[in-house]
């Protein structure tokens, strides 16, 4: 028998029930978890932005983003997904902060090169975008709508 040196969470969220449940498997009112019911999409976003910034700081870079900056992209990009144009408030997809060129390839974590993704395009655009047929795999006008950003983020000097 394996065990495990981190203990078990006491909630889980069951995505295919959409509720939370139990070590025993019972669902579980947002009460008794003490947690408030659902954030707000402004609060997710911010939760997020928090978390790039750990991330960054974790591989050893300094986060230039700020929340005013990414609250701007959102807001810039209507709260829909740079790529696809998905609104993130008219469904329960999730979004993401994506770094346009990855972390990974050198990527920062800066105004001009962070723009919302919903998880399907996040993950969809994890090959390399150095490859000619990168954009391809988007809808029309994703390139013009991203490349946009990056250049009046670039010149407003976020």
């Amino acid at each position: 028998m394996k065990f495990s040196s981190k203990p078990k969470p006491r909630f889980t969220w069951n995505a295919r029930r959409n509720c939370w449940i139990d070590r025993s498997g019972r669902s579980v009112t947002d009460k008794r978890r003490r947690r408030s019911p659902t954030l707000t999409l402004r609060d997710r976003a911010i939760q997020m932005l928090s978390t790039a910034q750990s991330r960054a700081r974790t591989s050893g870079q300094e986060p230039e983003l700020s929340q005013e900056q990414w609250l701007a992209s959102l807001e810039h990009f209507g709260w829909a997904c740079a790529y696809c144009t998905l609104r993130f408030d008219d469904t329960p997809r999730s979004f993401s902060l994506d770094h346009v060129v990855p972390m990974s390839l050198g990527g920062k974590t800066a105004a001009a090169n962070c723009v919302p993704a919903c998880t399907a395009c996040n993950m969809r655009k994890a090959r390399d975008p150095r490859r000619p047929d990168f954009w391809t795999q988007f809808p029309v006008g994703a390139k013009e709508r991203v490349l946009g950003w990056i250049r009046a983020a670039e010149g407003e000097g976020q």
